[in-house]
């Protein structure tokens, strides 16, 4: 709105004089001299300002989209990661659940004189740990939790289960693709982009400036003897002594340093981007294979669980079997986290988050 409007008003000048006649041979006693002018700028010094402004507007909106973003990774992350909290807390109680059936189960077999004594001990001592590990699962996640009620910045004591997992995407990435998407659609680099523009136009307007302005207007005078003179006038500045030359350079370098900026910020974002699609494309292998395995860990699981009851499998040997598949299940969540939390770097640097909706209680909404 500033830049629409011309920077000078018009100025009104009047001149009244008293005539000091002895003889008194002038019939107007008062001599009047009247008119109106106006600064006229001849760079096109508007165009350039409504340029600089427009280009200043945009920089701050992406500056805006840029906290927009960073806000919606910061959530989708503490999401993410109270989801994962909650899976291992899912897990845990299983885990223990499993462990107080298998104290029950060995404690009936010794009953019956089928198992010694110290199958009870050690499931007795499974279970304990079990216990305990799912004590500090249930921490964990209330501190996540409070996390993620900070980040939505909500105050009270709410409860998020059941959630729902986000998902990671198994095409293959390309960086050409990415890098493209990333100089549309990231905010810093439009920021950046628009602050080289702002500074484009501010030197425009300085060497703009360096055509110096002329007052004109029309004026007209009355003197003593009634005569009326009718005409304009126009003054200009002769730019010798100051042809605002710092003005300029100081702009120039101002241009050059958003160029610079622009410049960096585009490296930057490239080996960003580079090294987060190398550490996703290793998480998302990862993943991949651990959830191909571990069906079939949890299949063996089964299968041992049988041979014990059938007594054709001893109790140490059953602990391990389920101790490798609570790892490959926790395996699996890992695998899965940090996939999840490798994409929503990636998509934040492209500055096209994925996930801009995050599931959260209807009264949150």
């Amino acid at each position: 709105m500033i830049a629409d409007h011309y920077p000078f008003n018009p100025v009104a000048q009047a001149d009244i004089q008293g005539v000091n006649d002895q003889a008194k041979s002038a019939p107007n006693r008062v001599k009047q001299t009247y008119g109106i002018s106006q600064e006229i700028e001849l760079g096109h010094q508007g165009d350039y300002r409504r340029s600089q402004a427009n280009s200043g507007w945009s920089r701050s909106t992406w500056e805006v989209r840029q906290q927009e973003i960073a806000l919606t990774a910061l959530v989708a992350k503490r999401y993410q990661t109270l989801v994962y909290a909650q899976r291992k807390l899912e897990l845990g109680r299983e885990v223990y659940r499993l462990d107080q059936q298998l104290v029950t189960q060995t404690e009936r077999l010794f009953e019956a004189n089928q198992n010694p004594r110290g199958d009870v001990i050690l499931s007795r001592l499974e279970a304990i740990d079990a216990r305990r590990i799912d004590a500090a699962n249930e921490l964990a996640y209330r501190e996540v939790q409070h996390d993620f009620r900070a980040a939505l910045g909500v105050t009270a004591a709410v409860d998020f289960l059941p959630l729902e997992q986000l998902d990671y995407t198994d095409k293959c990435l390309d960086f050409g693709s990415l890098m493209q998407q990333a100089c549309a659609c990231n905010p810093d680099i439009r920021a950046k982009r628009a602050a080289l523009a702002e500074a484009t136009a501010a030197l425009q307007l300085a060497i703009a400036s360096q055509h110096a302005n002329i007052t004109a207007g029309p004026t007209a005078e009355i003197d003593e003897n009634y005569t009326v003179f009718v005409g304009g006038s126009v003054s200009m500045p002769i730019q010798i002594l100051n042809r605002k030359q710092g003005e300029r350079q100081q702009a120039d370098a101002q241009r050059l340093k958003a160029a610079e900026d622009l410049a960096q910020t585009q490296a930057k974002v490239q080996i960003g981007i580079q090294a987060i699609l190398e550490v996703f494309g290793e998480r998302l292998k990862a993943a991949k294979e651990i959830d191909r395995e571990t069906p079939l860990v949890e299949k063996s699981l089964e299968d041992a669980g049988r041979l014990f009851t059938a007594g054709q499998m001893d109790l140490l040997k059953l602990v391990e079997l389920r101790r490798r598949a609570l790892g490959a299940r926790q395996q699996s969540l890992d695998a899965t986290q940090e996939a999840i939390l490798a994409e929503i770097d990636l998509t934040t640097a492209t500055g096209c988050p994925r996930f801009n909706a995050i599931l959260v209680p209807p009264h949150l909404k």
